[in-house]
């Protein structure tokens, strides 16, 4: 008797899921590779350098000096490795490398909870190649490790489940929301997700003792996360010179005129370009594969469209806002 093979199974379950690892297992080599290779550190590194050799752990929970920014926790680890290991380039990046190692597994296991294999492995490809992605996990700045904080907050929700919400899970969500604010400073946009996410579900089904638990934990979220920018952020963020010197790269919205129209323009081409390009038929991808994203996960998964899309609008709005 012949034996007939469902190839298109074989495909999707095996195929995909394999090439998506080897392409995760190539991006950790890729990484390793120009992160051993020492490329030199630039203006931005130096100047955050300078702040770890110059301050005491103490003074990494306040104002940095020589206009920089970075998240106290992403701060006392670069300034440990550098005091342990030496004052490097492999050293002052160790950390971000790490990160940017551990934002593409976990990215795989988030994708295998919202994609095909044959979607995941694109995903996969572009993360792991993608030029921006490889420069922040090779530079010593906190942005692999806003990657990495972001991409494990999305993936907790599909961990802790909804439906079996208690008192033990919420002190987890606690812990992890607070922590994750002095790792990376956009994880107050994620947590806005993760927030959304949860209370659609609960209210859904009508778990109001749910909402009461998660209502607490956005409360405290809040009150760390104002303490944080009245001791941290404030007198930088009100800064004129720094509110001058990025007043191209706010996003111009609403576009009031000719100019802020034009702008606005051009800081979406500069997103597009940092991602994949910017041909013209890489701009009709991303807005064509953007707007297709946006109105499937809306018809979908209503609780997952909050939990995506909610930090990307709230990004915006605060970039619009100044």
């Amino acid at each position: 008797m012949m034996t007939t093979f469902d190839f298109k199974n074989i495909i999707n379950n095996k195929t995909f899921h394999y090439a998506a690892q080897l392409t995760l297992f190539l991006g950790i080599i890729l990484r390793g590779a120009v992160w051993w290779q020492q490329r030199s550190i630039f203006l931005d590194e130096a100047n955050l350098i300078r702040n770890y050799l110059e301050k005491n752990y103490a003074d990494l929970f306040g104002h940095l000096d020589y206009a920089q920014y970075a998240p106290p926790f992403f701060s006392i680890v670069t300034k440990f490795i550098l005091q342990t290991f030496g004052v490097n380039e492999l050293s002052a990046k160790f950390f971000p490398f790490l990160c940017g190692i551990a934002m593409l597994l976990v990215f795989y296991k988030l994708g295998r909870h919202f994609l095909s294999p044959f979607c995941l492995l694109l995903a996969v490809l572009f993360i792991s190649f993608d030029k921006i992605f490889i420069d922040y996990a090779t530079e010593c700045k906190q942005y692999a490790t806003d990657g990495f904080v972001s991409v494990g907050l999305i993936l907790l929700t599909q961990i802790i489940d909804f439906n079996f919400f208690n008192f033990k899970k919420a002190l987890v969500w606690l812990f992890v929301g607070c922590t994750a604010m002095f790792f990376s400073m956009p994880s107050v946009f994620i947590l806005a997700g993760v927030s959304a996410y949860y209370f659609f579900l609960f209210i859904k089904h009508k778990n109001l003792k749910a909402v009461a638990l998660f209502g607490a934990i956005n409360f405290l979220w809040l009150i760390q996360f104002c303490v944080y920018f009245l001791f941290v952020l404030k007198s930088d963020a009100q800064s004129y010179n720094l509110q001058d010197f990025h007043k191209d790269f706010f996003f111009a919205f609403p576009p009031l005129s000719i100019e802020r129209f034009k702008l606005m323009l051009t800081q979406i081409n500069g997103i597009i370009d940092r991602s994949i390009g910017i041909t013209f038929l890489a701009v009709i991808i991303a807005v064509t594969s953007f707007v297709a994203g946006v109105l499937s996960l809306w018809e979908s998964n209503k609780a997952n469209f909050l939990l995506l899309l909610l930090p990307i609008f709230l990004t915006l709005t605060a970039s619009a806002l100044h």
